[in-house]
């Protein structure tokens, strides 16, 4: 068999295998932990912890959403949804707008609870960010661009 030379294509891929939604529990877990178990905490630092915990929650919300924003750009004219001033800044289909609206939700309502999240709960976030992206891929927004 012949060495591949440096002209032999990359088999096809989409953006969501290059930019997969991966969250990290480890942080959180960590804090949670410490909350708990160190009773040195003060009521103040407590809070801090807890505050920590929503933070790092939805700065890897944030991190998602770019990823989402990104890999959903439109092929034609390259604006994704979510993006002001975007003419695909909503989505077209409900259904879809639904799925992001209840993953916005979940992950705010999350936030309210930190003590309480746990990977499971990250896990669903991914998965719901996938279907998102799998539901706005079948909207084929592209077609009317």
């Amino acid at each position: 068999m012949p060495p591949p030379s440096s002209n032999t294509p990359l088999p096809p891929t989409n953006k969501m295998m290059l930019f997969g939604y991966i969250l990290d529990f480890e942080e959180i877990l960590a804090l949670q932990r410490d909350h708990r178990y160190n009773m040195s905490n003060t009521a103040a630092q407590s809070a801090a912890k807890r505050a920590a915990i929503s933070a790092d929650l939805e700065k890897q919300f944030q991190v998602l959403k770019s990823i989402f924003v990104e890999n959903i750009a439109c092929e034609k004219c390259g604006q994704s949804p979510l993006v002001t001033g975007s003419k695909h800044e909503g989505f077209g289909n409900a259904a879809t707008e639904r799925i992001w609206s209840e993953l916005v939700e979940f992950v705010t309502e999350l936030k309210n609870y930190p003590l309480d999240i746990t990977q499971c709960h990250l896990d669903y976030i991914k998965k719901t960010f996938e279907k998102a992206e799998k539901a706005y891929r079948r909207d084929d927004v592209a077609a009317n661009c």
